[in-house]
């Protein structure tokens, strides 16, 4: 099965059965946009919040404090469009390691810098405790007045304690909007305000996604990309067993982008009992890593493969007296990466893999919000044919309260 992302247009190579229930599930929630992040890009009085803290590019650096849905959309937005971005830098802080966190304190310049500290509920344990360090040794650097001027924080309107401190701190605050999960968060200010610091066209993002949402909307069931893709892939699940799924796009552009894939794939479908193993993998390079175990391994999993038309100019040629091979002789580098591309997708094929193509004439802030409302469109379609939540995780919390009253525990013991 093919789809062209940038008409929005299906080829299929073989007839499979339309799913009922993700039908209804499309007819009702995304039709009646009922889907949290479907409503989350009309928010508009959020946007012209996050518009008025544009000052934010007076600094060079960002830090941006997240875990999660609240940290793998912007690094998938600073990966694609990195040639873009002009005398700025950003850093991602999301896991619990101080070496890493030395590290990258260690090169920066305090005076140059700006947190964005992101979390949906507002407790995550690993977001609060990497700020409260951070907070402390710029404090500590530059002076507690001139820091607050610098310190945005992202997560929930409601409650939790990022809110209150930044309530009483007078931090600038920027909304999640409404039951927004973390991982389909990226077209809110999770995403778009280290996209506006970046100087990345933000508002084409959001044009993008709109766009997509109202053409998809109109679309009838069996000329609907993203509904027959739903149906595509859960009838390989059910009928056929592929219980691995393999994204892997031919761009070092989109490599994050299968990071921020993995996440939403694993956490909205890994329930009671069901669910399919997210794999990712990036070609051409991983065709000299995985490539053989998806051919030639057990025979569970469907592939979809991610393309851009993109015009090379970069040839391979002659250089004096020596030749590339005759093969090659005068290809584009991205001739050369479409040749392959075809090689792998028909290798798969000939084994009776099932692929679903991707493709887009070209990259731009506007696919870029197409790409993220496809992607969280499919997956909550696809709890709908599986009969589960898609925007839970209950499986996680019990990890959390653990590592809570771990600590509570050993405070305990200490005094």
């Amino acid at each position: 099965m093919k789809i062209d992302l940038s008409s929005l247009k299906i080829s299929s190579e073989k007839e499979f059965p339309q799913n009922d229930k993700i039908r209804e599930g499309f007819e009702k929630n995304f039709r009646g946009r009922n889907y949290h992040f479907i409503k989350g890009i009309y928010e508009d009085q959020i946007f012209r919040e996050m518009e008025r803290l544009k000052y934010v590019r007076a600094f060079k650096t960002m830090l941006h404090i997240g875990i999660g849905g609240s940290a793998l959309a912007p690094l998938v937005i600073k990966r694609a469009f990195e040639r873009e971005i002009k005398g700025k830098n950003f850093y991602l802080i999301e896991n619990l390691d101080e070496w890493e966190l030395q590290r990258i304190l260690s090169g920066l310049d305090p005076k140059s810098l700006c947190l964005h500290v992101v979390s949906k509920s507002g407790n995550t344990v690993e977001t609060v405790a990497n700020f409260f360090y951070i907070y402390g040794w710029l404090i500590r650097k530059i002076g507690e007045k001139k820091v607050r001027e610098r310190v945005f924080i992202t997560t929930n309107p409601e409650g939790g304690f990022l809110r209150e401190l930044a309530l009483k701190e007078g931090f600038p605050l920027l909304k999640i909007p409404g039951e927004l999960t973390g991982r389909f968060s990226a077209l809110s200010p999770v995403g778009l305000f280290p996209a506006l610091f970046l100087g990345i066209r933000w508002k084409e993002m959001i044009n993008g996604a709109r766009e997509t949402f109202e053409a998809l909307k109109e679309k009838s069931p069996d000329e609907n990309p993203v509904l027959k893709s739903a149906e595509f892939i859960l009838h390989q699940y059910e009928n056929e067993k592929k219980d691995v799924f393999v994204l892997m796009p031919y761009s070092e552009r989109l490599e994050v982008f299968s990071r921020w894939f993995v996440q939403l794939w694993a956490e909205s479908l890994g329930k009671n009992g069901k669910g399919q193993t997210p794999l990712c993998g990036k070609g051409v390079t991983d065709q000299h890593t995985i490539l053989q175990l998806i051919i030639d391994g057990p025979p569970d999993k469907i592939v979809c493969l991610m393309k851009i038309k993109e015009k090379g100019r970069l040839r391979v040629g002659r250089i004096g007296k020596i030749c590339p091979p005759e093969f090659m002789m005068n290809f584009s580098i991205s001739e050369i990466r479409d040749a392959e591309y075809y090689g792998t997708t028909n290798s798969i094929k000939n084994k009776g893999i099932p692929v679903l193509e991707l493709e887009m004439e070209s990259l731009n802030p506007y696919m870029m919000g197409r790409l993220f409302i496809f992607f969280c469109s499919l997956v909550s379609l696809l709890g709908e044919g599986l009969g589960i939540n898609p925007f839970d995780q209950p499986a996680v919390e019990e990890s959390k309260r653990l590592a809570r009253e771990y600590l509570k525990n050993k405070k305990s013991l200490d005094l």
